[in-house]
């Protein structure tokens, strides 16, 4: 339910619903996660959800808040201003999740690990990100910084809010004290989302989005999100987890033939047919221009390759058209699956040498980069 009635009916075994039968086993009275929000136009959003319970401490139901991924970064453009601190979040590889729309700390965009940084480098250590706590360090102009680091534990993330700082050793005490206020202010609105929700906003840029406006699909914002859920729970369950990269074959052709309109339907028509050869628990994204992204949750071996296959398939037999003339259009797909031990970049570098290989070899076809299932 939602404020407008009845909402939808969880089921169990669906992708979506996960969460609610996920609550109902849970030993604890809430949990935090990050998910699209259906009630808000799929929405990349972190939500606190709370088990009911009746009077003999029987499961009813659940109930929960949540706050927009575009909420927090304009809340963090808001305390960057204000405090003129850089404030940015990481996962535990170092890689940044959140920060203003601007980047944050040292230019630090989202997507890009810390090591990207040379300031930074003593301070790391050979580590993702630096040890809780507060840190001071010089950057590559002589300047004093002052860092502070607090780990999320509910979400896996790391806080750092930095200061530079020239003035003498009293301000330099303020200004360490000022930081960890602000810690303590932005990790309470993270973790219990009140303030942010009294002033969350409706409307977000194009650039803060997080679906692509061509399309409709998830765009790389939501799925760096998405896919660091999904790979957590795969190496957690022991389960597969396969990656498709896609690419049109001659979309630069089509573009300069056609026209710019012309290729810009064809990708929303492709994009329907993907959608259309996938299960509502695969995470699909444009990944970019004419490039797309797939994780197939519990799919290995043959399994994966047959559904890369029906995809190139489905794409060669249908239809393309623009303003009723037919565009034939085929697709290249590499294939790799998760191994013990990867990371995300390694999953998806896999991958990309599999598509590579596919439009060597001709495209209009599906390369495999996973041992034990064989080159296509």
């Amino acid at each position: 339910y939602q404020a407008k009635g009845i909402l939808k009916q969880v089921v169990p075994d669906t992708w979506r619903d996960a969460w609610y039968f996920r609550l109902r086993e849970l030993n604890a009275p809430y949990e935090i996660n990050v998910d699209l929000d259906m009630a808000n136009q799929d929405n990349l959003t972190v939500f606190i959800n709370y088990r009911v319970l009746d009077y003999q401490q029987r499961f009813i139901g659940a109930t929960g808040v949540g706050l927009s991924v575009n909420a927090v970064v304009k809340l963090i453009d808001k305390y960057q201003r204000r405090y003129q601190r850089s404030v940015l979040f990481t996962d535990a590889t170092g890689k940044v999740i959140l920060t203003g729309s601007e980047g944050g700390l040292h230019g630090l965009k989202i997507g890009q690990p810390l090591t990207d940084n040379a300031d930074l480098n003593d301070l790391l250590a050979q580590r993702a990100t630096p040890t809780e706590g507060s840190h001071e360090y010089k950057d590559s102009k002589g300047h004093s910084h002052f860092l502070n680091v607090r780990q999320l534990p509910e979400l896996g993330w790391y806080l750092l809010v930095d200061k530079r700082e020239t003035g003498a050793l009293d301000p330099i005490r303020h200004s360490l004290y000022l930081n960890l206020v602000i810690c303590a202010m932005i990790t309470l609105v993270v973790l219990l989302l009140l303030n942010g929700m009294l002033r969350r906003h409706q409307a977000s840029t194009e650039a803060l989005a997080t679906l692509d406006s061509l399309t409709g699909l998830p765009n790389r914002r939501s799925f760096d999100l998405l896919a660091a859920q999904a790979l957590q729970e795969a190496q957690r369950d022991c389960a597969p987890l396969a990656a498709l990269l896609i690419d049109l074959d001659h979309f630069k052709v089509l573009n300069d033939t056609h026209g710019h309109l012309a290729g810009d339907e064809v990708l929303r028509q492709f994009a329907n047919v993907l959608q259309g050869s996938l299960r509502q628990s695969d995470i699909l994204c444009r990944w970019g221009g004419e490039e797309f992204i797939v994780l197939l949750r519990e799919a290995e071996g043959r399994q994966a390759i047959d559904v890369a296959e029906k995809i190139r398939r489905r794409t060669e037999q249908f239809t393309f058209s623009y303003e009723g003339q037919p565009l034939p259009l085929t697709t290249s797909i590499g294939l790799s699956a998760l191994q013990p031990g990867d990371t995300l970049h390694a999953l998806l570098t896999r991958a990309d040498r599999a598509l590579y290989r596919a439009k060597q070899a001709g495209r209009n076809r599906v390369c495999s980069e996973t041992p034990g299932t064989g080159h296509e």
